[in-house]
């Protein structure tokens, strides 16, 4: 029974040994040089393949990649917008390898929109610097001297920018909304702080908020890419889809809580009202302080 045995499993284990390296051309993980025992090592995770791969290898690595990545996007993009708060529900439930992840979600969202901005024609909100019309040049200029002396370098280097600032609105703009996604990003954490203090009694930890935060600021980002595209319509148009999308994104955040969070509609709508506002709060304390440091770094 012995010899039996060895016949049948030897040629099995023989004939994957083999394929092991045939495809490498090693027994062992080129990565960590652990043994390989299958197509994946046991210890890195990293893929059995050729030290010299050939061109068809490559391209159908580089189709499995792409399909594997559409396939990703279009899930989560079909999720996204068919169903709010779904995505926050499936990756706290550990549903997550037919998903992006929620930060990798919010750079695509993100990088689409403001690359939508810097192509669309001029709309919407737009920097630009000017003195106070009760003073005259001097006056201001002076006031400005002032500040330099007082504040020292610092003082020098706004005073130089508010100068050029008031110049060149073009630098004066590009500046700003080069920094505008990272601060935005710092929003993130924030209202993830104001979502798990609206919800204290739902039972959710604050990474939990954090990935509703992301995934939520997703949807946004595409809602006011959509603001984007309806300021290019006649005005009458433009007012209609303009309500059309807050409307739409005031109930897409109540269901996406009621999702997550549970809560009867009312409560939500209160809930979703409250935080908006002091998100505002915080989004205005942002824009502020991004005036402050665009003004800076035209300084230097």
């Amino acid at each position: 029974m012995t010899g039996t045995h060895h016949r049948q499993t030897t040629p099995v284990y023989g004939a994957a040994l083999r394929d092991i390296i045939v495809k490498t051309d090693s027994v062992r993980c080129r990565n960590c040089d652990a043994p390989l025992h299958g197509s994946y090592c046991s210890q890195c995770g990293q893929e059995a393949k050729p030290a010299d791969p050939t061109v068809g290898a490559i391209v159908g690595e580089l189709w499995s990649e792409f399909v594997q990545v559409d396939g990703k996007v279009l899930n989560t993009l079909r999720a996204l917008f068919k169903r709010p708060g779904f995505l926050t529900t499936e990756y706290l439930d550990g549903r997550r390898a037919r998903y992006l992840s929620p930060l990798r979600l919010y750079l695509f969202a993100s990088v689409a929109f403001f690359a939508l901005r810097a192509v669309l024609p001029t709309t919407g909100f737009h920097l630009q610097l000017s003195r106070d019309k009760q003073l005259s040049e001097s006056q201001f200029n002076a006031k400005l001297d002032t500040l330099a002396q007082v504040l020292g370098e610092p003082g020098e280097r706004i005073r130089r920018g508010f100068v050029r600032g008031t110049k060149d609105d073009q630098a004066l703009d590009s500046t700003f909304f080069a920094a505008l996604p990272r601060g935005i990003f710092l929003l993130v954490p924030f209202f993830a702080l104001l979502v798990g203090l609206g919800f204290r009694g739902a039972g959710r930890h604050y990474p939990a908020h954090l990935v509703f935060s992301l995934q939520l600021h997703a949807f946004f980002f595409a809602m006011f890419a959509a603001g984007l595209l309806a300021a290019l319509t006649p005005f009458g148009v433009n007012l209609a889809l303009q309500l059309a999308i807050l409307v739409w994104s005031t109930i897409y955040t109540e269901r996406a809580f009621a999702a997550v969070y549970g809560g009867s509609i009312g409560k939500n709508l209160v809930k979703t009202v409250g935080i908006t506002v002091a998100y505002s709060f915080g989004l205005f304390a942002l824009v502020i302080a991004l005036i402050f440091w665009t003004v800076y770094a035209l300084g230097a």
